[in-house]
């Protein structure tokens, strides 16, 4: 989907910063007026807006979906129940910050109608500047983030299989801030090669640090050991590592051959995964695809 709000709101969020600044800078009534008046109006377009897309997306389910929510709206703060879904859709932080700026300047507002105008100026300039910077964090905490992987309830978005392996897992999360979840490298990266997610949509994607399974690291950035004596769960047996000398480390124990990330997609194609996770209908197989893949042969040769 072609989400072109994610275009614009950029944008008015600058503007909104902009108009901040000129009020800090001026101190004068009116531009805060205006300024408090753009702001409310963004808030307002920008809640319809959302309304609007959360009732789209609940009316207008393709018919040969598997699963239809005819007349559904999805929450847009709380929470709810559909079918066997649990839904809850609260703020992140980046909204809290926006909706504070916004209800901060909406205080200053107040506070000079009912007659406290003694020192107007420097007031609202110290006021207007605080509501700023509550804007201003906007930029830092709504960025999209991973997600926590529930080891032993989470599905592979591609393979569909239980997550069960801490080392090994992996997460793609959209500019939207979705996130997939995966149990290995090699799901991740065949899931961007089908192209589920195009690419102009993925924000970020990361693996799990080997030796500390509870913190993830960019893809781009982690250090890659293929051992055949490290089994990931979809068999290419590609470890992920923080830094250059855990790697050795854990190479000079193993064995193993470092890979580069460049070169990973071409190896999760060569090694036949794509085609056997459909081959098996994306693991809805059941027990015998799991046995059949989890743990497979695929890398015998591996790091010899």
């Amino acid at each position: 989907a072609d989400f072109w709000e994610l275009k614009v709101l950029p944008v008015l969020v600058v503007l909104v910063v902009l108009g901040g600044l000129f009020v800090v800078i001026s101190g004068r009534k009116r531009a805060f007026d205006i300024w408090l008046a753009g702001y409310g109006l963004f808030a307002v377009l920008g809640m319809t807006d959302f309304y609007r897309w959360l009732h789209k997306f609940g009316h207008t389910v393709d018919p040969r979906a598997a699963i239809t929510m005819e007349g559904y709206t999805p929450p847009m703060i709380g929470e709810s129940v559909f079918m066997n879904f649990y839904i809850t859709a609260w703020p992140g932080w980046g909204a809290y910050a926006l909706a504070g700026g916004f209800v901060l300047g909406l205080l200053v507002w107040v506070w000079r109608l009912v007659g406290q105008r003694r020192s107007s100026a420097p007031t609202l300039r110290a006021s207007a500047a605080a509501a700023l910077v509550a804007a201003l964090l906007l930029a830092g905490c709504s960025a999209p983030k991973p997600v926590p992987i529930v080891i032993g309830e989470d599905l592979c978005a591609f393979c569909e299989m239980l997550i069960t392996d801490p080392g090994y897992a992996a997460q793609l999360v959209t500019k939207t801030g979705k996130a997939y979840k995966f149990d290995s490298i090699e799901c991740l990266l065949a899931f961007v090669h089908e192209g589920t997610v195009t690419t102009d949509q993925i924000h970020s994607m990361w693996v799990t640090d080997f030796n500390e399974p509870d913190k993830l690291l960019k893809v781009e950035e982690a250090r890659y050991l293929r051992s055949g004596m490290l089994r990931s769960p979809m068999g290419l047996n590609v470890t992920a590592f923080r830094t250059q000398k855990e790697l050795e480390d854990v190479r000079a124990e193993v064995g193993g051959i470092e890979v580069r990330y460049a070169d990973l997609l071409n190896m999760v194609i060569e090694s036949g995964l794509i085609e056997r996770v459909a081959a098996h209908d994306h693991g809805m197989g059941g027990g015998q695809a799991e046995d059949g893949m989890h743990g497979s042969g695929m890398s015998e040769d591996a790091g010899q």
